[in-house]
């Protein structure tokens, strides 16, 4: 391995340019005696400051016009004071960006998380954390970014094939007995977890499935799910991990953790990253929790505020039992002091005498409904009988038909034509021999309807058969 100081004072490998000549670390008798190769030492300790500001000014050196850099946009966050900070990322590297709160008002778009960015600015060393950082003044989109891509693909797929869907979910046991648990057995969030199950609920016992829960660990914690469902009678089984960036927690983008959730047959409680973190997984999921220590919240329940509940209803039915009880004490004593309880007879009297009054009463109201309705219907069968067509046929008048439909105007009829002449009494059948039309001032009158010399005449017809043959009666 070729050291710093190799690369100084030995000179550089083949096939690489040079490096840039670092200032000596102290001036004076040390220039001096490098300069005659003389009084060759190893260069005394310099300060962290120190060795940033020289990584700096030599970033600074090197790049001294702004750089255009193409990446996907990762752990997006605009804090309070107006600055923007995210990271570019491609597929074998990552660069931190920063935007001042200047620059970013003026950004044309928001960057998104999961956004394909082409970023113009300047590369330098951040000092108080020692990191590379591209401090930007003009960000432009480019499209998307490949793995927001597969993300939005992976989660319309799994939305077609149903699971997203709220029925699909599982409800989660009141009072579970063994909760799985997948996550690190180093990282903070399984301290979390552990520590509030054992303040809520400690009689639950928890099972450890230990992975690596971050970068490209996706198969490892498919693996655990399955091997905990399977191996291990869970009531719940909870997948947790602590905040990060965006790329530390891309294996719960991945495919094979989102099926491995499916097929667990407890009910399966995600708590990775913090709120605004939402992963495919977690969609997936029975229940999604915010961060770690919630999920563990939600899958155990407090026993403590469980037995306060108990007690407070306890007291409340006993309250509403002694309620009831006094309300049915006095009941019974404003029954023994009725009239009805202690004198039955007298009581008995006075409500057989309300009864056959209100008998009569009824009896009046019904003969006085009966006499009414009577005469309405005397009145309405006289209207009847006014309106009747057989009343017009007793004048003298006759009722025409041909195939059932009746007859108005003789030109509606041919010679040959059966029809049915109804009158007052019985009905005749004829047969047209021919027919003649009559206009209403021929006739002197209104249009004749038919008398009772005309065979075949029709009542508020305008014509007549001129001649019929009878074919029959009735």
């Amino acid at each position: 391995m070729i050291t710093r100081r190799e690369r100084i004072d030995g000179g550089e490998p083949p096939d690489r340019p040079p490096t840039p000549a670092i200032p000596p670390l102290r001036g004076g008798r040390e220039q001096a005696l490098a300069a005659r190769g003389e009084g060759a030492r190893a260069p005394g300790p310099i300060s962290v400051a120190e060795a940033v500001a020289k990584v700096k000014d030599v970033l600074e050196g090197q790049f001294r016009f702004p750089i255009l850099v193409l990446g996907e946009a990762t752990s997006v966050r605009r804090p309070r004071t107006g600055h923007l900070y995210f990271t570019l990322r491609d597929r074998r590297a990552a660069l931190r960006v920063v935007v001042f709160a200047r620059e970013a008002a003026a950004l044309p778009c928001p960057v998104e998380e999961g956004a394909k960015l082409v970023v113009r600015g300047m590369l330098t060393a951040f000092m108080d954390a020692g990191e590379l950082q591209l401090v930007a003044d003009k960000v432009e989109p480019h499209g998307i970014g490949e793995h927001a891509v597969r993300v939005e693909a992976l989660k319309k797929r799994l939305k077609a094939e149903g699971l997203f869907a709220p029925e699909r979910k599982r409800p989660l046991p009141l009072l579970p007995r063994t909760i799985g648990l997948v996550s690190s057995p180093t990282g903070a969030a399984i301290r979390d977890v552990l520590s509030t199950i054992d303040r809520r609920c400690p009689r639950v016992r928890v099972v450890l499935s230990a992975v690596r829960v971050s970068g490209s660990s996706a198969p490892e914690i498919a693996t655990a799910l399955r091997l905990l469902d399977r191996l291990v009678l869970c009531d719940a089984i909870l997948l947790v991990r602590g905040g990060g960036a965006r790329e530390e927690l891309q294996a719960f983008d991945d495919e094979v953790v989102c099926r491995a959730i499916a097929e667990c047959r407890a009910p399966v409680v995600t708590g990775v990253g913090h709120e605004t973190d939402v992963s495919v997984a977690d969609l997936v999921a029975d229940l999604r929790a915010p961060t770690p220590t919630a999920a563990a919240e939600l899958a155990v329940p407090d026993l403590r505020a469980l037995a306060r509940d108990l007690d407070e209803r306890g007291a409340r039915l006993a309250s509403a039992l002694r309620g009831r009880v006094l309300l049915a004490r006095k009941r019974l004593e404003a029954c023994e002091r009725s009239f009805g309880l202690r004198a039955p007879a007298e009581r008995a009297k006075v409500l057989r005498t309300r009864l056959d009054e209100i008998e009569r009463g009824l009896e009046r109201a019904v003969r006085a409904a009966l006499t009414k309705s009577e005469q309405a219907l005397a009145a309405a069968a006289g209207k009847l009988d006014t309106l009747s067509p057989l009343k017009v046929l007793a004048r003298g008048f006759s009722l025409t038909t041909k195939d059932g439909a009746i007859v108005r105007d003789a030109a509606t009829l041919a010679p040959g034509d059966e029809i049915t002449t109804r009158l007052a009494s019985g009905r005749v059948r004829s047969r047209v021999l021919s027919e003649r039309a009559e206009r209403a001032s021929d006739s002197g009158g209104p249009a004749s309807a038919g008398s009772p010399d005309d065979a075949g005449g029709n009542a508020g017809g305008r014509s007549a058969p001129r001649a019929s043959e009878q074919t029959g009666g009735s």
